[in-house]
């Protein structure tokens, strides 16, 4: 039942997502494979908690 729960927040969030572009939509799947990557071998949080931080962090200008 948690998986589920994980896969409803999952799409709430990308709901909020602007993919009006393609460059957009690559980033946020990257983000969503890096969570998936994630929560299928999650040992250390800390570590993937700063992963997250990273994918998360707006491209350079």
């Amino acid at each position: 039942m948690e998986g589920v729960g994980r896969r409803l927040q999952l799409k709430e969030l990308l709901a909020k997502f602007d993919l009006s572009t393609a460059d957009k939509k690559k980033r946020v799947w990257d983000i969503v494979r890096k969570i998936a990557t994630i929560t299928r071998d999650a040992t250390d949080t800390k570590a993937h908690y700063l992963s997250l931080k990273d994918a998360f962090r707006p491209p350079p200008a």
